[in-house]
């Protein structure tokens, strides 16, 4: 299979048929696969259109929901700090909403002194 993009594929047979319109060839048995040809041709504009125009949309997504995570992001951290400052940064029931409450800090037991 070739490594050429489908812009330039959907280009070379658009090239090729003009220039068999043009020059008028008559290839007995030809017609009928030069028909399925131009229907190819004109299907494959139709789908790179729309691939084109899908793209687009996509993009368009992707930068709203980046902008829609980066407002969410704020949001979410000011409740966190909210409910951390209502309720006590020591609290254990800050644990439900996936919070780490601050713990002591537990002590290493020194080893007994001879």
């Amino acid at each position: 299979m070739p490594r050429e993009t489908f812009a330039v594929t959907v280009d070379a047979w658009g090239r090729f048929l003009r220039q068999m319109d043009e020059t008028g060839v008559e290839i007995p048995g030809f017609e009928g696969k030069r028909a399925e040809l131009q229907a190819m041709y004109e299907r494959a504009r139709e789908l790179v259109t729309e691939r084109n125009v899908h793209e687009a949309a996509k993009q368009a997504a992707t930068a709203e929901l980046r902008k829609t995570l980066d407002a969410g992001r704020i949001k979410h951290t000011l409740l966190r700090q909210h409910l951390t400052l209502q309720l006590g940064d020591h609290n254990e029931a800050l644990v439900a909403y996936g919070i780490r409450p601050r713990r002591p800090s537990r002590r290493k037991k020194s080893a007994p002194k001879e």
